[in-house]
């Protein structure tokens, strides 16, 4: 096992060929933390061992990326990759930390060496900082991050622990990223981030209305989320372009806040506690909602996991016209919810993801209206049940509705049926002339 300095390693007397063996056995281990202590042992090293890293998949079964031969254009610079798929211990978090803090403020990215993948692909320097498995334990990454503020311009962190939350504060000077994802680790649903850790969550309100080229937001089960979408949407230098929230816990009224995001192209929203799910209408919640996406005038990709009504549907198609593609669920999402989608002049693609209960005639009611747009475009078209209930469609049913999305608009229909347990006891019906065109 090599040594395990807290300092800069050089050791110039030992063979640079061994130390190349040692990181390749780490990747083949998926041993992040020798890959990082490996790249604080000189340029080369760091050029070899975190693309490396970086390259370790998320999943044992995949294979590891593949490198074609790359040039350092600056040899007295360090070229710090996108760290890091996993941070498997306190330990790797810390020697991450040091290789950050040991680099020159503010030069995340400036240097990193151009790297052909065998796909042609090409991968990011840390100007895209993620942390896609694992816990983010304390603070001395965000410190360290700190450190380079004005180059960080991607940051995942798909998990921070209670001591990372803490601390988030810390990231306050990051005010030019591009990107962001926050999300936390398992913690209680009831944990009030807002309330427990007051003065740092004011401070994380104000740098998140201070991100003038934040473009893509994340809060992914992120402890009172709702509640800070609420209070930085409105700030006057954020303008996102991408917006996504899977709730947790008690639910803020941040869609009052979505009028302020005039430019938004995007917007996912997903509750995954179905009690929360289930008092959606009741609450006003899906009501708010559809009228905050109705303010939404540039909105052209909708993924609302929530349980939408007719008149909110209506309400949806009036405000948000450039929706192209919209996916939603429902108690018994039926025929009447599909014809206010009419309207929009570029729908291209609708996924019912609750419980459906379809018509073979309403579908093509729905069909016969977008149709009889002239000025619209439907081209490609695709339309998704993912669990449609009680309704078979009859195999000449079936091909009556591929035959007309093939010819109306080159598209494609496709249903998975399900009993009222919810099980899948049908399946997609099969597709015997394939008129979807695929293979």
């Amino acid at each position: 096992m090599m040594p395990r300095s807290k300092g800069a390693m050089n050791f110039r007397g030992f063979p640079q060929e061994l130390w190349f063996l040692i990181a390749e056995q780490a990747v083949n281990s998926r041993d992040t933390s020798t890959l990082v202590l490996l790249a604080r042992l000189n340029r080369a090293m760091a050029d070899f061992a975190l693309p490396r890293m970086y390259g370790i998949p998320y999943d044992p079964r995949q294979p590891t990326s593949e490198y074609r031969k790359y040039s350092h254009p600056d040899k007295q610079s360090v070229s710090f990759w996108s760290s890091c798929a996993i941070i498997a211990e306190e330990e790797t978090e810390n020697n991450l930390s040091t290789l950050l803090r040991s680099l020159p403020p503010n030069t995340l990215g400036m240097h990193a060496p151009s790297s052909n993948l065998v796909n042609n692909g090409s991968l990011p320097s840390t100007a895209s900082f993620r942390v896609t498995r694992g816990i983010v334990h304390g603070q001395e990454i965000l410190e360290a991050l700190d450190r380079h503020s004005g180059s960080l311009r991607r940051l995942v962190f798909a998990k921070l622990g209670p001591g990372a939350l803490s601390a988030l504060n810390q990231l306050r000077n990051c005010n030019a990223l591009e990107i962001l994802s926050l999300g936390a680790s398992d913690v209680n649903a009831d944990f009030d981030f807002a309330r427990s850790e007051t003065a740092v969550y004011d401070q994380c309100v104000e740098w998140l209305r201070g991100c003038y080229q934040l473009k893509d937001l994340s809060l992914l089960r992120f402890p009172s989320g709702t509640q800070l979408l609420k209070d930085s949407l409105a700030g006057p230098k954020l303008r996102l372009k991408s917006l996504t929230l899977v709730e947790v816990g008690a639910s803020a009224p941040w869609y009052h806040e979505l009028h302020h995001q005039a430019k938004l192209e995007c917007l996912e929203v997903h509750v995954p506690d179905l009690g929360l799910l289930a008092l959606g209408p009741a609450s006003g919640r899906c009501q708010d909602l559809a009228a905050g996406i109705s303010r939404c005038p540039e909105l052209t990709e909708l993924h609302a996991e929530d349980y939408l009504s007719v008149g909110d549907i209506s309400k949806i198609s009036e405000g948000a016209l450039k929706l192209e593609r919209i996916s939603f669920s429902g108690t018994l999402v039926h025929d009447e919810h599909l014809m206010p989608l009419a309207n929009l002049p570029r729908l291209k693609e609708v996924h019912i993801m609750g419980d459906s209960s379809f018509t073979a005639s309403g579908i093509l009611r729905f069909f016969d209206k977008m149709e009889g747009n002239a000025d619209h475009d439907h081209r490609g078209f695709s339309f998704s049940a993912a669990f449609q209930q009680g309704t078979l469609f009859g195999l000449k049913e079936d091909m009556r509705l591929r035959e007309a999305a093939e010819r109306a608009f080159g598209g494609n229909v496709t249903f998975t049926y399900v009993d009222s347990d919810g099980e899948d006891y049908y399946g997609e019906r099969p597709n015997p002339n394939r008129f979807l065109g695929s293979p």
